[in-house]
């Protein structure tokens, strides 16, 4: 009895811990819940931030998704302002344009243990740009109209670390195929019936390395 007795005591705690443990991870893992995240290493420079129009940068500031059981529907949306000023005694250049750049996709969730959550999955993306531009060069000042649209579509892979089980942390990598189509329409100030239109049309492959973190909130 005196055995049974010790052996309890020494055994019972370990029984708890790990119970305590299963019971957070599947608070975690197995019910239904809602992540919004921010993306906090590019908060500033989501909104202003200098850019060229046909670059991408991961610009996505807000992201929400709903995981029921392995799968999760994540949607995330962004804004930016391009603020460029270069002036000098040869030439002057002044950059104004807004984009505004939208996701969303389907992940598969792959609990590693009660802390690290590996997920992998596909995005469909849409993205805009509008804005002017204005540089001179001798005599002559340039304004450009700047219209742009983006789609594409691609995998990904990201990883998120559970600080508690309310908090996590989130990077991620993806492999885009982007299509663009750019219109820039230049306006002469000297010659103002002068106008010229340039289109361009730009596939492009994408890869995105983990560049960015992402502060996740759980809601159940």
């Amino acid at each position: 009895m005196k055995k049974a007795a010790i052996c309890l005591l020494i055994f019972l705690p370990l029984m708890l811990q790990a119970q305590k443990r299963t019971v957070k991870k599947q608070s975690i893992q197995k019910q239904n819940h809602i992540e919004i995240g921010l993306n906090v290493s590019g908060a500033v420079g989501t909104f202003v931030h200098n850019r060229t129009d046909s670059t991408y940068n991961d610009p996505y500031a807000i992201l929400v998704k709903y995981v029921r059981k392995r799968v999760g529907i994540r949607m995330a949306a962004g804004y930016s302002f391009n603020t460029v000023k270069e002036i000098n005694a040869i030439q002057a250049r002044v950059d104004g344009l807004h984009r505004v750049d939208w996701r969303g996709g389907i992940d598969y969730l792959h609990d590693l243990n009660e802390h690290w959550r590996l997920y992998y999955g596909a995005d469909f993306l849409l993205g805009s740009v509008r804005g002017n531009k204005q540089f001179s060069e001798g005599d002559n000042v340039y304004k450009v109209s700047v219209k742009e649209n983006l789609m594409g579509f691609g995998p990904l892979i990201g990883i998120q670390y559970h600080i508690t089980p309310k908090i996590s942390l989130q990077t991620e990598a993806a492999f885009y195929l982007m299509q663009s189509n750019t219109t820039k329409t230049y306006y002469n100030n000297a010659k103002p019936g002068e106008i010229y239109t340039d289109n361009t049309e730009q596939i492009r492959v994408l890869p995105g390395i983990p560049r960015s973190v992402a502060i996740i909130v759980r809601f159940r």
